[in-house]
């Protein structure tokens, strides 16, 4: 019986979780971290590191791009993929930016863990 419960409960909060990377800020699709990951330096040392594509900014293109991550439980970055795009380098650039992050770990049960995360990356320069 603990066992159906904790599956039901467990599968409940990831698919209640698959609309959260739409967030302002990082989220961990294993919600029952104790801690989760977050990026030393914080989102504004990823954001400070932008380097806006010469494509993107000849085309004028604003957005958010959503990019997976894997963290181990060191914190390093180990496997990066896009979610959702916006072209034009931008997706480049974001994965470039999340691979070269380190973050603190999660944490679950008192032990850092690995977690999966998805992080916004925002392209909103005006030239």
């Amino acid at each position: 019986m603990k066992t159906s419960f904790f599956i039901l409960l467990f599968s409940i909060t990831i698919f209640s979780q698959t609309d959260s990377y739409y967030d302002e800020g990082p989220t961990c699709l294993l919600p029952v971290y104790d801690v989760m990951p977050y990026p030393i330096g914080g989102i504004d040392s990823i954001q400070s590191r932008l380097v806006y594509p010469i494509l993107a900014v000849k085309n004028n293109i604003r957005g958010k791009v959503l990019v997976q991550a894997k963290i181990d439980s060191l914190g390093n970055v180990i496997d990066v993929n896009v979610v959702k795009g916006i072209g034009f380098g931008c997706d480049e650039e974001a994965v470039r930016l999340i691979s070269e992050t380190k973050f603190t770990p999660a944490i679950l049960f008192d032990k850092p863990a690995p977690c999966l995360m998805v992080i916004p990356v925002f392209f909103n320069q005006v030239y």
